[in-house]
């Protein structure tokens, strides 16, 4: 509830073409699940973390990220069927990590 109202749990995913309305979080998990888009922020975010942890989140947006290192974990993310761990241990391993 919202004070005496409902929740409104509805929405627009406007970063995707064409739109995607959801209703309800299970809704949004399917869609940030199965678009492209969602998958590559992941896997960058995730290595934005790892290779600038002195950063704030709102400040690594900007940040790019070596494109080998991309390349490599995003890969293995999606060879794993999208497994977290997986993708940590190719983040652990990739270039942008090792010296």
């Amino acid at each position: 509830m919202d004070g005496p109202d409902p929740v409104d749990d509805s929405g627009v995913i406007d970063a995707v073409d064409p739109p995607e309305l959801f209703r309800g979080v299970a809704q949004l998990g399917a869609l940030a699940a199965s678009s492209e888009t969602a998958r590559r922020c992941h896997v960058t975010r995730w290595l934005q973390f790892f290779t600038h942890p002195e950063i704030s989140a709102d400040d690594a947006l900007g940040r790019d990220v070596d494109a080998e290192s991309f390349a490599q974990s995003y890969a293995a993310f999606v060879n794993s069927g999208y497994n977290l761990r997986a993708l940590v241990a190719a983040i652990a391993t990739s270039p942008s990590l090792l010296p």
